[in-house]
């Protein structure tokens, strides 16, 4: 039996288990209509956590041809997710409080498959999904560039500018190659079959459009990674979606306008792969004042530019 083959048994309970796992993504999906494809997308009960701030002014392509080709990509993926596809989800969460928009602010970490590993205390920085039985993080691959669009309807002025931003500071901090290659039409923001060309869209959005984005939720914003069992999983498509009304609120100040930078440099950092950290002086903690990455989210985002490089077909 070679390194990574399973016993029959083995494979059987893997296979029931993802089985057990898609139903309750499906009862979740059909519960809260996130509008997401039932093998991959879900929304698990949210943790909440507050973040002080001081008063100051923080996924499918828009052409219909491309609708059919997706839809079969992601009928296909529930049966090669049971037999040797591991995919997961994550999303992190923005809260506002609204009665005084500016000053209260809580990030929200949700997971498809359960709470993210508990913050390392002391470095900094933590990663919102690990290799198995590993620390090493999942990232996207540093050699591929990540193409995102970018659909700017409802946007406040100088809401794309702000996304080009965010991914000017993440790139330098990261190595990584987020590039901005242009506009969609598209509101599919939980498309799961997204063409992996261009693998990751960010939007403004109403909570008419966006259940998510209901009551205090600002933005979500999350990756899906992909792996063959055994082999090295990869971030491969991602969405950020932002609360459109808060946002056109914000961009009335220049202290909103920093407000609501930070907010798309957090959701931009869970994009790539940092979760939450206790350290209150980290832009990725749930709790803190800052409005830009601090040392710990630099070095956490260093650790995700040097994920090894995904090999071709894999």
């Amino acid at each position: 039996m070679g390194e990574w083959e399973l016993s029959e048994p083995e494979r059987r309970r893997n296979a029931r288990e993802l089985e057990r796992l898609m139903a309750e993504l499906d009862e979740v999906d059909r519960r809260h209509g996130l509008g997401a494809h039932p093998a991959t997308l879900g929304s698990p009960g949210e943790s909440r956590t507050r973040r002080e701030r001081p008063a100051r002014g923080r996924s499918g392509r828009g052409r219909s041809s491309r609708t059919s080709r997706r839809r079969t990509r992601g009928e296909r993926s529930r049966t090669a997710l049971i037999t040797f596809v591991v995919a997961v989800t994550m999303f992190g969460f923005v809260v506002v409080d609204t009665v005084d928009v500016g000053l209260t602010v809580a990030r929200v970490q949700a997971w498809l498959t359960g709470e993210p590993a508990p913050p390392r205390e002391g470095r900094g920085y933590s990663f919102a999904q690990t290799q198995p039985s590993s620390d090493e993080p999942v990232g996207w691959s540093p050699c591929e560039p990540i193409r995102v669009l970018v659909n700017s309807d409802g946007a406040p002025a100088g809401g794309v500018r702000m996304v080009e931003e965010a991914l000017q500071k993440t790139n330098e901090a990261s190595g990584l190659d987020l590039q901005l290659v242009g506009s969609s039409d598209s509101r599919d923001f939980f498309d799961a079959g997204r063409d992996l060309e261009e693998p990751v869209l960010v939007g403004w959005a109403g909570p008419q459009e966006v259940p998510a984005l209901s009551g205090r939720i600002a933005g979500l914003g999350g990756a899906v990674s992909e792996g063959v069992q055994g082999a090295r999983q990869y971030l491969v498509s991602g969405t950020v979606v932002l609360d459109s009304p808060l946002f056109r609120t914000l961009s009335r100040s220049s202290g909103g306008m920093r407000e609501a930078q930070a907010i798309v440099d957090h959701e931009i950092g869970h994009l790539v792969g940092l979760s939450h950290v206790r350290d209150s002086t980290q832009l990725m903690n749930a709790e803190s004042g800052a409005t830009d990455y601090g040392a710990g989210d630099l070095a956490g985002l260093a650790a995700l530019g040097e994920v090894p490089c995904r090999v071709p077909g894999f």
